[in-house]
């Protein structure tokens, strides 16, 4: 998978980062952090990221620690909420 904004390969950690409706980001950590995205809550998986990930502090930025259980819980929390909003 590559960044669509910049065209470099994604490593392990990059290319599985999602946003709530559960779509890829598909941006590298640097055009990420470009991006101004801290307002924007993503889900990524921490048993993935390596020292080379830590361009910015991600979890300043709202992106969530996702291992399985709480990608669920968060699921079926945005579930419940996009329910509640019909």
């Amino acid at each position: 998978m590559r960044c669509v904004s910049c065209d470099a390969l994604l490593n392990d950690y990059e290319s599985t980062r999602k946003n709530l409706n559960n779509q890829f980001v598909e941006l590298c950590n640097d055009c990420l952090a470009d991006a101004g995205m801290d307002d924007i809550l993503l889900l990524d998986r921490p048993d993935l990221k390596h020292h080379s990930d830590d361009r910015t502090t991600f979890e300043d930025q709202g992106i969530v620690d996702l291992t399985q259980d709480n990608f669920n819980a968060l699921e079926d929390e945005y579930d419940d909420f996009c329910e509640d909003d019909r």
